[in-house]
């Protein structure tokens, strides 16, 4: 019997941990903090993205400080380091997506939306907002969105 409710990809971490030579609860802190400075770099990039859109003369130092304060929040290290949640590593690959989405490319967004998908249904949420760029824009094709329940599968 698994601990827990977790889908296939944390279960495998989940049992990668029982084999590394550090105690289990460090290895699974590693991987959701690890998820979170990768995060740190979507989020710089992200930002980036969109202050050079706006023109803005300072943007790498705006998006610095936006990705380095992200790591400052309670939640971060509350929820990785010290609970221990696996919300981090799914966020970590929505925003991944959605730095895709922002740099136009589009079926990287979608390979990674689904990624987080597989590690989390919660990512669920963030469908809405891509149904509306694709009404809004349509840049990408719909055919896009059947790269989730692919990969998932």
């Amino acid at each position: 019997m698994g601990i827990g409710n977790y889908y296939v990809p944390y279960n495998l971490l989940l049992a990668l941990s029982s084999v590394l030579p550090v105690p289990d609860h460090v290895s699974v802190a590693l991987y959701s903090y690890g998820a979170e400075f990768i995060s740190c770099i979507f989020i710089y990039k992200a930002a980036l993205v969109l202050l050079r859109e706006r023109k803005d003369d300072n943007a790498e130092y705006k998006a610095l400080w936006i990705s380095g304060l992200s790591l400052l929040f309670p939640f971060t290290f509350l929820n990785s380091s010290i609970w221990k949640q696996c919300d981090a590593i799914y966020v970590m690959f929505v925003l991944i997506s959605l730095e895709r989405l922002l740099s136009k490319k589009y079926s990287a967004s979608f390979i990674f939306l689904s990624i987080g998908f597989c590690f989390k249904l919660q990512t669920i949420f963030i469908l809405p907002f891509y149904l509306l760029i694709y009404m809004l824009e349509k840049k990408f094709s719909i055919f896009n969105f059947c790269l989730i329940p692919l990969m998932y599968a």
